[in-house]
């Protein structure tokens, strides 16, 4: 058996995602194309949850959760930044 010095090449799939904060709630965003790429439907979220100018914004008590747990299921790991607008 021969072994080499090289490193074993391993991507690692990563998602980029923000959480914002408004003082009054907090929320995930999720951009449009993310959020279908997971194949998921805006009415699998609570009405706590909505869409602006190409993101889904969401809630974080319950839908950003749901959302974090299908993209970690699908093997994904995931960067956060926070941003507060208060």
């Amino acid at each position: 058996m021969f072994k080499t010095n090289q490193p074993k090449e391993t991507m690692e799939k990563q998602l980029n995602l923000t959480f914002i904060d408004n003082e009054s709630h907090c929320y995930l965003r999720v951009n449009k194309e993310t959020f279908f790429q997971f194949k998921l439907n805006g009415s699998e979220f609570s009405k706590y949850s909505y869409y602006h100018n190409n993101n889904f914004y969401l809630e974080e008590d319950c839908d950003a959760t749901k959302f974090i747990n299908i993209v970690k299921n699908k093997g994904y790991k995931i960067n956060f930044v926070n941003r507060n607008y208060a």
